[in-house]
Order: structure tokens, then C-alpha cells, then sequence
């Protein structure tokens, strides 16, 4: 048992009718869709709404049940009524969701859901704690917070009373603290004051100088950081950053000396988050746009650098889809409809080709990579760029997740010929989901691969059950270190064996292995295909000038 998702109602755009979902078993998002869809309203959510998103956390809840306290300002907003639904279909609502308990003995004493709500007449929060079984705490229960089990408890005419909500409190700390970075970013010293939480422009200069030339070690260890991590995300052999006497930015690259102004937003955008998350470190991060003024690989790099910094917790909104597909968990599309709003995974949107022609055509021919592999899903996306940085592929071919099963079927055809705009070879790689060596593939699957060959695109369904049937004895022991854990057996399924360890490993262990681990499988013949593609495109390129 443990937090399903989040729901965010009556905020913005985001209706009763379409809420804002966020599962948390996913841990990169991008939100995507057209201008002016909801995208950054979806970040903003939990920027502007951060006085609620800290009245959720167990002790708030705690101290405030009961007492329909009034909250104080939103943050970044003139006005408080600026962040309820023009609608006005209810409360603005922050609703979570936990997972219904397993062994039916404990339903009574296990949270389904916790709602903080405030009311725009009134301004005042309302808390509610809904169990399993039905029952709600009551408004006026003397509650405590139990950190050691993750438990309510309270006490009526009946005693003492426990009500479960694992996983809860770690969730709504994460939401409370987390990091906003907008588009409109920038290092410039023609920035002026704080943007959202952090200073920008002379304010962003004058905060580095201290860092780099105080008296605090973890100031100048921070500085340290920032330009080895901008140094090797650029390429430059070198790199120092300096602030000049009128508190400017001067950037010192391979030994020659340049204003911020010469070299790019690029630069200017990453500085500008680099300084902000080592500095001020956050369990969660939130860009908008994080391709602006980034060339196509720096973006996934830039990203990669967020992910890491923010422990794998990392939300984007984007107009590009294919930065979507090649570096999230899920992708949520955001799409209106005659007037109403749809917010879902991409796979589920209900017009999908429609909402793909109100993407720009860059959205996919900027990704700039010379082959692309659609896989199955965020374990793939995760494991396979090892295997890819030994073979050199990393900087020439882009990893895409198709979502999941569910967008393995007969009826993707639409969207899998979205991916013919990439103007380049086009490799697929699923699961096969087979039980034993001589079964057949699942109807949708076989479907889907007669949909990938009408295409024109390379398709190649894994001769084992799927990706976590490849990993070998000897990585799960590295990774691990548990000698009583052992590898899946080629069609066995993960979770109905003992193997002693998460799917959610998988990546690492692939990290673990090299490719002549691989390389006599079917799997290891599918990448040294996609190899020898990339060198023939590279020869019939060279032949043609």
C-alpha cells in the first residue's frame, strides 16, 4: 500500500471534470500540448499552490483538521482569485489517492484518501481523512502523526484508533519543498530582482561571487561544482566563471574571456539553473521549456543533469514531443477539445492526430539524432543508454518510450507514423510478454509489429519474455550484493518469481553489464543492426556531397 497519485481540481484551467492526475509511481513527467494548453499552468500548480501543498504535510494535517484555518498568500500572484477555475465547480482541491491495502483485515485501518481543499468565498482550508472502510476521521478527533509506522491516530468511545497511509508523508515533503524553474530563465545582467524563488541578473552575480571567493568551504565547493558540471556539459576544456566590478557575469572558456552576452542563452539559461539547484537543492525539480537555447543533445543532458540533482524527481513541460518520449517516464498530453480540456497520458488522448497537427514540425525534425529506437516503455529508456554510450550511439541515436502496453495494439497506427517526420531510420524494440519459447505473440502485439513493418520501420520483438529476462547472474550480484538473488529465467515474470530484487533495478543492472554480455543474444544482434545502420546512413551521406 502506499500513494497512488495526486489530483489537483478548480486550479487554473484544471476542472472537477479534468484534474490535473499525477501518479507518483512515475518520476519524469513532461507535460506537453500547443500554446496556451495548460502546460506551465501544470508546473505552476505546485509553485503558486505551495501554502497548500505545505498544509499536507502530516503534521500541518495534524494541527490543522478541524479548524478550517484561513491560508496565506499564493505565491508569484497579485491576486489570490487568480488561481481558481473560472469555473467554479468546487473547491480548489488537492486530493490523494492511496492504494487500496492487500491483506483485507487492514481496509479499516488504511487511508484511502486525504483532500486539503480551500473555498474562494471563504479562504479557509478544509482537511478530510477518508478510509478504505468508508469511514472518515472525524473533524473534531484529537490526531497525532505516528512517524515510525506512517499512521493517524486518534481516539473515540471505542479507544485508540490507527489509520495506515505509507509512503504519504515523503510525497507531500517532496510537493512542499519542490523547485520551479521558468522559460523565461537567464543569467543576464540585464535580469533584475528574484524570479520565482531565485535571483537572476546583477542579484544571480553578486550571490556567485560569494560562493566562489567567500569564507564558507560549502560556498566554494558549490562554485567548484557549477563549473565542472557547465565545463563538461559544454565541452570546454576549461572554464571559469568570474563577476566583473559591476557585478556582471565574465566567463573565462578555454583560456579567452567573454561577457555572458557572447556566448549564448544557451549558456545563460544553464548557468542560471546550475547555480540555483546546487545551491538550494530540492527533492523536486520543475522546468518550463528546458529546450530554449539548448541544441537537441544538450537538452537531454541538461535535463539528465536536473534529474540527478533532484534524486530522479524531475517534471518538464515542453512543446516537444520528442524530447518528451526520450527522456520521461510518461508523457502527459494536454489538449482542448470544442472548449474542453483533456489531460492524460499521450496514448489515451481521445484525438490524438489532431492533437499532434497543433504541435509545430519542429517539435520532432529539431531532435537531431541520426536513428531513432522506440522502446517499450521507462525501463528501457532508463537501461538501454548504457549499452548505447559503449557502442557510441549516444550522441546519434535518441531513445523514445512508447508508454507502456497500452500503446502497443492495432490501433496506434496514427501515431507511429508521427514518427516518419524524424526523416531518419526508425528501429523498434518490444517485449514479446511470452510465457514460453513456442507461444505465440499476444494478438495486439503481433498487430502492432504488422503496424511497424507497413511503416517501413525495423522492428524486432525480444526473443525472451522481455528486457529483465536479459540481465545476467553477475549483475544482479553487483548491483545487489545479495548472494541469495539470482537472474529471471528467459520467460519467467518478474512478479511472480523470488528473484530477490525490484524491476526497478533493472536499469542499474543493465549499467552493470557490458555489451559482450549481450552480445551473442537476440538483443545484442539488434543493436550491432542498429550500428551498422548508422554507419551505412553515415556513408551514403558522405558519398552524396
Amino acid at each position: 500500500m502506499s500513494v497512488e497519485k495526486v489530483e489537483i481540481r478548480n486550479y487554473r484551467c484544471f476542472t472537477d471534470d479534468a484534474p490535473l492526475v499525477i501518479p507518483l509511481d512515475q518520476s519524469v513527467i513532461a507535460f506537453v500540448g500547443p500554446n496556451n494548453a495548460g502546460k506551465t499552468a501544470a508546473l505552476k500548480a505546485f509553485y503558486e499552490l505551495r501554502p497548500l501543498w505545505q498544509l499536507c504535510t502530516p503534521p500541518s494535517i495534524v494541527s490543522g483538521l478541524g479548524k478550517n484555518a484561513a491560508v496565506g498568500n499564493f505565491l508569484g500572484v497579485k491576486d489570490n482569485s487568480e488561481v481558481f477555475c473560472n469555473a467554479r465547480t468546487g473547491p480548489l482541491a488537492i486530493d490523494w489517492e492511496l492504494s487500496r491495502p492487500s491483506k483485507s483485515d487492514e481496509v479499516a485501518s488504511s487511508v484511502k484518501r486525504i483532500r486539503v481543499s480551500i473555498d474562494q468565498a471563504q479562504r479557509t482550508v478544509t482537511i478530510r481523512i477518508i478510509l478504505w472502510s468508508g469511514e472518515e476521521i472525524p473533524q473534531n478527533a484529537s490526531l497525532s502523526w505516528d512517524e515510525r509506522h506512517e499512521a493517524f491516530s486518534w481516539t473515540n468511545d471505542k479507544g485508540a484508533l490507527v489509520a495506515s497511509a505509507p509512503s504519504y508523508a515523503t510525497a507531500a515533503a517532496r510537493y512542499g519543498s519542490c523547485k520551479f524553474i521558468p522559460a523565461t530563465r537567464s543569467a543576464s545582467e540585464h535580469a533584475q530582482g528574484n524570479l520565482y524563488d531565485v535571483p537572476q541578473g546583477a542579484a544571480l552575480a553578486a550571490e556567485w561571487q560569494t560562493l566562489k571567493t567567500g569564507d564558507l568551504k560549502r560556498g566554494n565547493n558549490i562554485a567548484e561544482e557549477v563549473e565542472r558540471i557547465l565545463q563538461r556539459l559544454f565541452g570546454f576544456r576549461s572554464l571559469q566563471i568570474n563577476v566583473t566590478t559591476a557585478n556582471a557575469f565574465s566567463i573565462k572558456i578555454d583560456g579567452m574571456t567573454y561577457r555572458l552576452s557572447e556566448i549564448g542563452n544557451g549558456f545563460s539559461h544553464m548557468l542560471y539553473a546550475a547555480i540555483d539547484v546546487v545551491n538550494r537543492p530540492s527533492g523536486l525539480i520543475l522546468i518550463d521549456e528546458p529546450e530554449t537555447g539548448l541544441h537537441p543533445a544538450l537538452q537531454r543532458e541538461m535535463l539528465t543533469f536536473l534529474a540527478e540533482k533532484a534524486g530522479g524527481h524531475l517534471y518538464f513541460a515542453t512543446h516537444s514531443i520528442g524530447l518528451a518520449r526520450s527522456f520521461s517516464d510518461l508523457v502527459i498530453g494536454i489538449h482542448r477539445d470544442h472548449g474542453r480540456l483533456e489531460v492524460r497520458p499521450i496514448e489515451k488522448l481521445a484525438n490524438y492526430a489532431e492533437w499532434l497537427g497543433e504541435l509545430s514540425f519542429s517539435t520532432w525534425s529539431e531532435i537531431g539524432f541520426e536513428a531513432i529506437i522506440l522502446v517499450e516503455g521507462p525501463t528501457e529508456l532508463r537501461a538501454l543508454p548504457s549499452l548505447l554510450r559503449e557502442l557510441k550511439l549516444d550522441s546519434r541515436v535518441v531513445l523514445m518510450s512508447l508508454g507502456g502496453s497500452d500503446f502497443i495494439n492495432a490501433s496506434s497506427s496514427v501515431a507511429l507514423a508521427e514518427f516518419k517526420r524524424m526523416n531518419c531510420p526508425v528501429f523498434v524494440l518490444i517485449d514479446s510478454e511470452r510465457p514460453s519459447d513456442n507461444a505465440p505473440l499476444s494478438r495486439d502485439r503481433a498487430a502492432f509489429v504488422e503496424s511497424c513493418k507497413h511503416m517501413g520501420y525495423v522492428v524486432h520483438v525480444l526473443q525472451r519474455r522481455a528486457l529483465d529476462n536479459y540481465v545476467t547472474e553477475e549483475a544482479v550480484k553487483k548491483v545487489c550484493r545479495n548472494q541469495d538473488g539470482r537472474a529471471l529465467g528467459a520467460f519467467e515474470r518478474m512478479r511472480d518469481s523470488d528473484v530477490g530484487w525490484p524491476k526497478a533495478q533493472v536499469p542499474q543492472m543493465i549499467a552493470a553489464m557490458t555489451f559482450s554480455d549481450l552480445a551473442a543474444t537476440d538483443l545484442g544482434e539488434f543493436l550491432s543492426r542498429v550500428v551498422s545502420s548508422v554507419k551505412q546512413k553515415n556513408i551514403d551521406e558522405a558519398g552524396s556531397l
